[in-house]
């Protein structure tokens, strides 16, 4: 953990340009554990994914993940309820969100269960003093102290102080072809422009993954200089 008090950040760092595209689905169930067969069914119909630097693919979390920290049925065998609200979200660059809408309409196969693609919406990156990601690859596997140094020096890359950080336990996505490393992430006293650049650029590999995608948290100012509290 990270927690450095700052006076109000400026947007100093700049805008991203990406966009994050929420498609209705139908489907009764999905594996908790489904990062890599979504990826790969997603990428038979929008391969060029593969060469967009800021793609990404939301992982799907059902009502029972709630906004917390752990991920719910961490066991390969555990399985999501998918209701009328759920949504699979991509980030993509803004001038990709119409050619993602060729998604709309698709069937696809995650590892035995059917998710039928509905109607889709772009949705603006909104700024927000805290980010956070469910999952943010950790590639030396276990140690907090040398994780939080690699994400300021990630941050640093995007002219983003590394002020306030505040990470989740360690542990594995254990799906073939390959387990992941993976962290909780929360980013705190972001300005707006760092805001949107944390959002659009992403920290990590893995984004297609579910890996290294932010979204707006709840603001943490009634814990302001706290040193443990989520």
């Amino acid at each position: 953990m990270r927690w450095e008090e700052a006076s109000d950040p400026e947007a100093s760092a700049g805008t991203g340009d990406a966009v994050d595209v929420a498609f209705r689905l139908s489907g009764r169930w999905l594996p908790v554990d489904h990062a890599f067969a979504l990826r790969d069914a997603v990428m038979q119909v929008l391969p060029w994914l593969a060469d967009a630097p800021e793609a990404g693919i939301h992982s799907i979390h059902g009502a029972a993940s709630g906004n917390g920290w752990e991920r719910p049925g961490r066991g390969t065998g555990e399985m999501l309820s998918l209701s009328r609200r759920t949504r699979l979200r991509l980030r993509v660059p803004g001038e990709c969100a119409e050619e993602a809408g060729a998604l709309c309409g698709q069937r696809l196969d995650i590892n035995g269960c059917e998710i039928v693609i509905g109607a889709h919406r772009p949705q603006p990156l909104t700024p927000a003093a805290t980010v956070f990601a469910r999952y943010v690859v950790d590639e030396e596997g276990g140690d907090e102290e040398r994780f939080v140094e690699r994400v300021a020096l990630a941050l640093e890359a995007l002219s983003v102080p590394a002020r306030k950080l505040l990470c989740g336990r360690s542990y594995r996505i254990e799906s073939a072809p390959a387990a992941l490393c993976v962290r909780s992430l929360l980013i705190a006293d972001l300005g707006p422009g760092e805001s949107l650049v944390v959002q659009s650029r992403g920290i990590g590999p893995g984004r297609l993954l579910g890996c290294g995608l932010f979204v707006p948290h709840k603001d943490l100012g009634p814990v302001r200089g706290a040193t443990g509290d989520d």
